[in-house]
């Protein structure tokens, strides 16, 4: 199965002594498959010369995705491989060998020699940007994501390798950008064979192979977001709550939303649905979230939705609570009742309560359980403790 491009990063590049380099595949690599790398100048639409030199490797067994491929002794010796074959030079692609300490352009690819049908990565050691070292232009690539350009941190470095992290993202095309980007990588550029000097980086370079986080075991990470973080009762606003996946899911996965917060109770709001769904081969789900307007004076009050429960095939990633501040549009007044809070209790009451040390009353409609605070209340705390005697003595069975 032919490979594609950033199906492998370079880890590792030597121009000393006899030059080295190594490989991740970012992909399972199928036993037979042959990649060509080149450091003959492409021009945009073609190679320009055959004056430099090329090797080809390919697979003899299964390469499992995270593997690290080393070859060595590209420039002089045997050339040799730690898994796989190795062959150099490449018949039409010239006969020098080894990899140059300036403007050099190293592309691996696949198709037949000289004519490449897919680039899988490059790497530079002066720059991508002139036809005298080689281009990207026609590639594919792109550099920082699936090529690397290691002159942003060192121009015409000898020796580089990766000194990033080999384990904890969620999918194995998240290292690219990682592996890709120059910043990550320990690099030297001096006199004499700074590959076996001692000084970081020499070779042989690292074999310990790239992994996935234990967190999720690879599936995707869902983090949560939404179209905006403040509302209105009187504009009744309707907010989308969106469940992003850090790459497209295998089947349809599923994470639960609710709400939370003080004062917040399920008469000031709808959802849309109370789980999110990320369909097959998506990496997006939402829902709705709409602001009910009530009558009741709460002032404003802040909802939590959160992200939970999430299905086989999806891991929560650390954003998994979103804050939306909802204003009100009932004003308090004197005389009336107004909503200080609420709580839903699993048990409701039959019989509300008032509290007269703070003027709070505690009404129960279904499940939910109001708290109210009562102002001016003469004439009503009267005519409530009244009703509220009538009710106790009703129930006491002494009323007529």
């Amino acid at each position: 199965m032919p490979l594609n491009v950033g199906s492998i990063a370079i880890v590792g590049f030597n121009a000393d002594g006899n030059d080295n380099l190594a490989f991740v595949s970012l992909t399972d690599i199928p036993a037979g498959e042959t990649i060509y790398f080149e450091d003959n100048e492409w021009n945009g639409t073609g190679f320009a010369d055959t004056n430099e030199s090329a090797f080809s490797w390919t697979s003899t067994t299964s390469i499992a995705a995270g593997t690290i491929v080393q070859i060595d002794n590209i420039g002089t010796g045997t050339i040799s491989t730690n898994t796989g074959t190795v062959t150099t030079p490449v018949t039409g692609r010239g006969s020098n060998r080894g990899l140059a300490a300036g403007d050099e352009v190293l592309y691996a690819y696949q198709g037949a020699p000289g004519a490449p049908t897919t680039f899988i990565t490059a790497v530079a050691n002066g720059g991508f940007n002139t036809t005298t070292n080689g281009l990207l232009t026609g590639t594919g690539l792109t550099a920082g994501t699936t090529a690397l350009d290691l002159s942003t941190v060192d121009d015409d470095a000898d020796v580089g390798a990766y000194n990033g992290a080999r384990s904890g993202q969620t999918s194995f095309s998240a290292y690219l950008t990682l592996i890709n980007n120059a910043a990550n990588w320990q690099t030297q550029d001096g006199t004499g064979d700074q590959s076996i000097d001692g000084v970081s980086p020499d070779v042989p370079f690292s074999a310990n192979a790239f992994t996935l986080g234990a967190g999720g075991g690879g599936n995707p990470t869902v983090n949560l977001s939404v179209s905006a973080t403040t509302a209105s009762e009187a504009g009744q606003t309707v907010i989308t709550v969106t469940a992003t996946a850090s790459s497209a899911v295998t089947g349809d996965q599923t994470v639960n939303v609710g709400a939370t917060g003080t004062g917040i109770t399920v008469g000031d709001y709808t959802f849309s649905a109370g789980t999110i769904t990320i369909p097959n081969g998506a990496t997006t789900g939402s829902v709705t979230f709409t602001v009910v307007d009530d009558a009741i004076a709460e002032g404003t009050e802040t909802a939590l939705l959160t992200i939970s429960n999430p299905s086989a095939g999806v891991t929560l990633g650390g954003t998994t609570s979103q804050s939306i501040a909802i204003a009100d549009n009932d004003a308090a007044q004197s005389g009336v009742l107004q909503k200080v809070g609420g709580f839903t209790s699993a048990n409701g009451a039959e019989i509300p309560a008032f509290d007269p040390g703070s003027d709070r009353l505690f009404t129960v409609a279904g499940s939910t359980i109001e708290i109210l605070s009562v102002s001016n209340t003469g004439g009503f705390l009267n005519a409530w403790l009244h009703a509220s005697r009538r009710h106790q003595c009703c129930s006491q069975q002494c009323c007529g």
